[in-house]
Parts: C-alpha cells; sequence; structure tokens
C-alpha cells in the first residue's frame, strides 16, 4: 500500500424510500403506534434547516437488488418496539 493510502474496505449505502415525509406525518406517525401524544410548537424555519431532503436508495438497489418494502408508519412500529426492548427489555 502506497503511503497515506488507506485501503477501503466497505461501502456506504443510502437505504431510504425515495420519498419524504412531512414532520406532521412523521409525529402522526409516532403518535399512532406508541399510544403517545407528543407536544410540540410550530416555530419558522431556522436558519440552516433544509426545506426538503429525500434518499436515493439506487445504489443499493443497482449492487445489492435492495428495494424498500416499508412505509413511514411501519418504520414507525418497528422503531417504537425496538425502543421498548431497550427500555424495558420487551416489546409491548
Amino acid at each position: 500500500m502506497e503511503q497515506g493510502k488507506q485501503d477501503i474496505n466497505y461501502s456506504v449505502f443510502n437505504l431510504g424510500t425515495g420519498e419524504g415525509v412531512t414532520v406532521f406525518e412523521a409525529i402522526s406517525a409516532f403518535e399512532k403506534t406508541s399510544g403517545n401524544k407528543l407536544k410540540f410548537k410550530i416555530a419558522p424555519r431556522r436558519p440552516g434547516d433544509v426545506e426538503a431532503i429525500f434518499s436515493d436508495s439506487s445504489k443499493a438497489l443497482n449492487l445489492l437488488h435492495w428495494t424498500p418494502k416499508y412505509d413511514i408508519n411501519s418504520m414507525m412500529e418497528t422503531a417504537w418496539k425496538w425502543e421498548l426492548n431497550l427500555k424495558y427489555g420487551k416489546t409491548k
């Protein structure tokens, strides 16, 4: 190996649906899944906040033949179960 160069033995993949969700959609999905009402305040966008961001999982599709199969509600459900397992060692 040349001095100053590193062997890269990994690849980075962006795994997402390619479709964005709004903050309100994410809040709604969490509340529905957890049964907890979130307290939030609507405020103006802060400097540096992006207006929209989407994932591009085409690399995963092309190299791994991977496609997303979960929607925001399913993702929140599995995330909530994971959190419950961390806190209580079980899921509800």
